[in-house]
């Protein structure tokens, strides 16, 4: 399946998948839950719904569901606070979150507990039969490896058979020793047979590749450990068919023997950085947000000495009074454009971090050498839109002046120090 394909095609192959699987559905709102109660009783024969997250949460103790879907906003219990619960019971619990494009806060935090699914309203049918058909074919294959590891325990006699029939790369460590890998994981490190596998290596992770944020070195015992432990733990490899992200799992067979299964999630992986990115984009202005102008200088203020320029326009309030909204996030847009050149022109490429701090508050993360140009460039910059008087159906031209100011932070600076030091001075540029 692909982005390219019908939704005929995903009817059709969502059918394949659903028969078996259990449903939660949560909404407050009457219609639309019946409508998608209706459409889910298409093709699932289990399907319970509720009105809010307590009546949702209180029907997953009574019984388990294979997918909650769930919306953000709603009383008593909101889609955070159940997703939240629900984590807690079954960390590996699937679940769609469907949000409305105010929800960012919220979204942040579903993604920081672990939900990777999201639908933002209103809700298109054809991504909506997408994202059901994905979840449910994980569903149905995580269901069918289960079918197949409870025959892997029950038979150990036939164990090479068995792990030959599962779509995951397995390996058998024994007191740290490699002594089985299927077929899916001998293709994964690119060899034929496991002697081959053991002459290149008789460690794992020399398949690994030195990422941040992704485990690439310990020895065979050290990845069972960290494994058993920790159920997020991701490698990197340079597999079949380009770069793939792994999650690795762990099952003890015996005293000392474990099984680790290596999952490709690159998809899944791909999905949260650009739910993460969509995350951290002002929908007004679509330049970065305070959420990640927060991160960026997390980052580069342990590496580096920072400098900040900070820019808001004069007298903002005012000119919303007397023009409205519109007027002012079009000049916010304007500035925005008429700063974007200044970078481009000048040729500052990765020098510049630009993001929208507020609202009507800019900052731009540089060095000194570039806060010399700049600060003068934005000062000096003039934003003018032109604006039709409706009693005389004349032309205004309305002015705003940006306001300046630069902050200068040394390498290691205190961040919630820091961030307070930057709403201080936000205040007094311009204090109404």
């Amino acid at each position: 399946m692909t982005q390219e394909n019908s939704l005929r095609e995903y009817i059709d192959n969502l059918s394949k998948y659903a028969l078996n699987i259990s449903i939660i559905y949560t909404e407050d709102e009457l219609l639309a839950r019946e409508q998608v109660e209706k459409l889910l009783l298409r093709f699932f024969s289990d399907v319970r719904v509720a009105s809010d997250g307590d009546e949702a949460l209180a029907l997953y103790k009574k019984r388990k569901s294979d997918l909650v879907i769930t919306d953000i906003v709603m009383p008593n219990m909101d889609g955070l606070e159940l997703c939240t619960a629900i984590r807690e019971i079954d960390s590996e619990q699937k679940i769609i979150v469907i949000s409305a494009h105010g929800d960012y806060d919220k979204l942040i935090s579903m993604i920081d507990i672990g939900i990777d699914k999201f639908l933002l309203k209103p809700v298109d049918n054809k991504q909506f039969m997408r994202k059901l058909y994905e979840v449910s074919r994980e569903i149905y294959e995580r269901k069918q490896n289960i079918i197949l590891y409870k025959k892997l325990e029950e038979n150990l006699a036939s164990m090479q058979n068995i792990i030959e029939l599962m779509n995951d790369a397995l390996v058998i460590v024994e007191s740290g020793m490699i002594v089985m890998a299927n077929k899916s994981f001998l293709t994964l490190a690119k060899v034929t047979s496991l002697e081959e596998l053991l002459q290149k290596s008789e460690r794992i992770d020399y398949l690994f590749m030195p990422v941040k944020g992704y485990l690439s070195h310990c020895s065979n015992e050290e990845l069972v450990g960290i494994c058993k432990n920790n159920e997020t733990v991701r490698v990197v490899i340079n597999g079949v068919g380009g770069v793939k992200i792994l999650l690795v799992g762990c099952g003890k067979l015996n005293a000392k023997s474990y099984i680790l299964t290596f999952v490709d999630v690159t998809t899944m992986e791909k999905e949260i950085l650009v739910s993460r990115q969509k995350l951290q984009i002002n929908p007004i202005t679509h330049i970065f947000n305070k959420t990640a102008l927060i991160d960026k200088f997390k980052e580069k203020i342990t590496t580096d000495d920072l400098v900040l320029i900070l820019v808001s326009f004069d007298q903002f309030s005012q000119l919303v009074k007397l023009y409205g909204r519109e007027i002012a996030m079009n000049a916010e847009r304007l500035f925005v454009d008429s700063t974007k050149d200044i970078l481009d022109t000048n040729s500052f490429g990765n020098k510049v971090y630009f993001a929208n701090y507020d609202k009507n508050a800019f900052v731009l993360i540089c060095d000194k050498k570039s806060e010399r140009l700049l600060s003068s460039a934005i000062f000096d910059k003039e934003i003018i839109l032109a604006n039709v008087n409706i009693k005389t159906q004349g032309e205004q031209l309305i002015k705003f002046k940006p306001l300046v100011k630069t902050l200068d932070f040394s390498k290691g600076s205190p961040i919630k120090e820091s961030l307070e030091v930057i709403d201080r001075e936000f205040a007094s540029i311009n204090p109404t």
